[in-house]
This record gives structure tokens, C-alpha cells and sequence, in this order.
């Protein structure tokens, strides 16, 4: 649900004047060898989906940013 919510949010008239940092996360490839899932994006929802709810702010705040 939460990669959802982010990749509604992600839409260009939503965020990327707030956080133009992640916005450029789409697109940006990783080397297949350690990250098979592709762009840092993809990489960013996968890392994002496998918080707790609930968990602390800052850290989801620091796998989105990180």
C-alpha cells in the first residue's frame, strides 16, 4: 500500500516541485548484478514496502532519502 500511495504521489503534478531529489530516482539504473529490480525507484517502493506500519518516521524518511 505504501509503494502505492508513493507512486500516486510520484505523479508529476504531485511532488516533483516539493522533492524533485526522488522524483529523479525513476529512470536512473543499477548495476543487474546487485540490484536485479532495476532503477532506484523500483529499488526505493521494494525498501519502502518492507517497513512495518508503524515504524519510526525517520525511518522511512531515511530509506526514501538515503
Amino acid at each position: 500500500m505504501r509503494g502505492e500511495l508513493l507512486n500516486f504521489w510520484m505523479k508529476p503534478d504531485c511532488s516533483f516541485e516539493v522533492l524533485p531529489e526522488v522524483a529523479r530516482m525513476k529512470g536512473v539504473e543499477q548495476p543487474p548484478q546487485f540490484h536485479p529490480e532495476g532503477d532506484v525507484w523500483t529499488h526505493t517502493l521494494l525498501l519502502l514496502g518492507q517497513l512495518e506500519a508503524g515504524c519510526p518516521l525517520t525511518l522511512a524518511w531515511g530509506g526514501l532519502l538515503a
